[in-house]
């Protein structure tokens, strides 16, 4: 996250104890994230890999090959469809996904983003009361 606003977060998260903040991935059932795109995709994949598909069909056909869905035409020619690339990085937007189930489970918008710390802090802390509010936890 931008500015080390992961921090601010794991701190908050942790003094309101509203979830184990854990510094080893592998022993995380969700992530807090302020990007799903292709790059956090393949980090999830590489840390959390899903088990193998049972239908011996799908096991040997890779997500690339022969699928007519991956290919686009244009100018008469056939040409790989980009992967999913955003066109700016966007500020303020955060996701908790499930790591299982690759399942977006709680979003949010900061709508004044201010990456200085104090604000940051502001931020992290409106964050925790946002997720306990939903949670119907107490404050």
């Amino acid at each position: 996250m931008t500015k080390s606003f992961d921090q601010y977060l794991a701190e908050q998260i942790a003094t309101e104890s509203l979830f184990d903040v854990v510094v080893d991935p592998k022993l995380a059932n969700a992530v807090l994230t302020d990007r799903i795109d292709a790059p956090f995709l393949a980090a999830m994949d590489e840390l959390f890999p899903l088990p193998e598909p049972d239908d011996p069909e799908k096991a040997g056909k890779k997500d690339d090959e022969e699928d007519p869905a991956n290919e686009s035409i244009e100018a008469g020619g056939a040409f790989k469809r980009p992967k999913n690339r955003p066109m700016g990085r966007p500020q303020g937007t955060l996701f908790l996904v499930d790591i299982h189930s690759r399942t977006v489970l709680w979003s949010t918008y900061l709508k004044e983003y201010d990456p200085s710390p104090n604000k940051l802090h502001q931020q992290a802390r409106s964050v925790v009361l946002r997720i306990k509010k939903q949670l119907g936890v107490s404050p």
